[in-house]
């Protein structure tokens, strides 16, 4: 036999094995034997009114004004930590805003934070470092999970 026909022959032979293998290996082995079962149909166990849900815009006024007074009693350390050391190098601006995008569980607790800058209204340096410090505020629980977006001006 000539060399370049051995290798396609090999393949050929090789899966005729393999295949004669499951098929008789297949067919001796017994499957599930069929049998008729009964199905009785019985009514689902009836379900409890859902809770009414609260009025999400204005649950979101709540838990924002909530979350600025938690953001206003972290005020003093973000000063001192933050905008003190920034204003110390260079004056310029003044005044800074940020928007704080804050994420709350039903419990009430803080568990996304996001940090925007507000073009032409903030400094990079102060928006860096209020980025670095950890925070975790508590508001009073929602019941449900609310995000809001807080502006917070510096100093």
């Amino acid at each position: 036999m000539q060399p370049d026909r051995l290798l396609p022959l090999s393949i050929l032979l090789g899966g005729a094995f393999i295949g004669s293998g499951l098929y008789f290996g297949l067919r001796e082995r017994e499957g599930p034997s069929v049998t008729a079962v009964a199905v009785t149909a019985s009514a689902p166990p009836p379900r409890a009114a859902p809770a009414p849900q609260p009025d999400y815009p204005a649950l979101q006024e709540i838990v924002a004004r909530q979350a600025a007074q938690a953001l206003e009693a972290q005020r003093p350390d973000m000063v001192r930590a933050c905008w003190a050391p920034a204003v110390a190098k260079t004056p310029q601006p003044a005044a800074a805003t940020y928007r704080y995008n804050l994420s709350f569980d039903a419990e009430g607790r803080q568990v996304s934070l996001g940090i925007s800058e507000i073009r032409g209204q903030s400094r990079t340096d102060v928006a860096v470092c209020l980025r670095s410090r950890p925070l975790a505020l508590q508001i009073a629980p929602p019941r449900v999970v609310v995000n809001v977006d807080v502006p917070v001006t510096l100093p």
